[in-house]
């Protein structure tokens, strides 16, 4: 069902269903390249059903699929992904790969914690935002003194790209991850 090449490790693929009407055969079909998969001879229709990613072994990360009736689906990963994990956030506006198909919102669980005497804060911003500087009012995360802040299936759109810029005010904390738990794909 691959368009071309053999699978990789760490790649996401998109699946369509494709059509040949000539013969009125149907099959499915993966590509690393979403919205331009190389068609079999005859196959002249394709229709977009998902993406899914391949671990360091090359094998198909297990989730869940939940059909929304808006013709989305949301994909939540059985065990999250680390995309992000430092004691040093940064103080300028930073990209990180965040681990989601093009074009999708990604669910991320944000955790940090702050013990240094001042209170951090982190802004998250998609691709083509502009940048601006983290306060108490404007930030997405914020760790009161030796306090955890956390934001669960925090949702932000990776773009075409898969990256989200992050930026804090402090360059110091004890824990900061940001872990993918997910994705909704608005791309049917």
């Amino acid at each position: 069902g691959l368009d071309t090449g053999t699978k990789a490790a760490d790649t996401w693929y998109y699946c369509y269903v494709i059509h040949d009407p000539l013969t009125g055969a149907s099959d499915a079909l993966f590509t690393a390249t979403y919205g331009t998969p190389t068609m079999p001879a005859g196959f002249t229709k394709k229709a977009y059903r998902g993406a899914v990613l391949t671990d360091s072994a090359s094998n198909i990360l297990v989730g869940t699929y939940d059909y929304r009736p808006d013709g989305s689906y949301r994909f939540i990963f059985d065990l999250e992904i680390t995309n992000f994990d430092s004691t040093t956030p940064p103080l300028t506006s930073t990209p990180v790969n965040i681990s989601a198909p093009v074009n999708t919102d990604a669910i991320l669980n944000i955790t940090l914690l702050d013990n240094d005497g001042t209170s951090a804060r982190i802004i998250f911003r998609e691709e083509g935002q502009t940048d601006i500087i983290p306060t108490k009012e404007n930030s997405t995360v914020i760790a009161p003194t030796a306090a955890y802040g956390k934001v669960p299936d925090y949702e932000i759109n990776v773009r075409n790209n898969q990256r989200i810029f992050i930026r804090s005010i402090d360059a110091s904390v004890a824990v900061f991850t940001i872990n993918s738990r997910g994705f909704i794909d608005n791309n049917f």
